[in-house]
Order: C-alpha cells, then structure tokens, then sequence
C-alpha cells in the first residue's frame, strides 16, 4: 500500500501514526511504509487497505513432474 492510501483513509498523518501507536515524525519519515507496519495497518482496517505481499519465492510448478510415468 502507498502511504498516501494510509493517510487518506485515517484522514491525517498524524491519525495515522496514533493508530499505529508511533510519532507522526516516525510516519513523516517514510517513503515506503515498512512491511511490517504494512500488514499491521490491514490487521487494523480490517482489510480495507493491503499489504503488498512479497512475491513467492516458490519454484514455478509449470515443469512435468520427474515421477511422471514414462
């Protein structure tokens, strides 16, 4: 999520940095919102605003299996 979708949605900054239990200051300094408070921000909207999920790390499972009968 952007922080200007965070800021929007608790209306200020400094709203923002009250939900989350940190200093407007903390807030001001962000380009990015970590992660952690990324997903903190959902838990706390209650899913109106997500988090950016990390991309998978997972193998692509687009491959035939090596127990494929032959």
């Amino acid at each position: 999520m952007k922080k200007s979708e965070a800021v929007a949605h608790y209306k200020s900054m400094a709203a923002l940095a009250r939900a989350l239990g940190i200093t407007t200051a903390a807030v001001a300094q962000w380009d990015e919102i970590p992660g952690p408070r990324q997903y903190q921000i959902e838990v706390l909207t209650d899913g109106a605003l997500k988090a950016e999920r990390p991309p998978s790390t997972e193998p692509a499972s687009d491959t035939p299996s090596d127990t494929a009968a032959a």
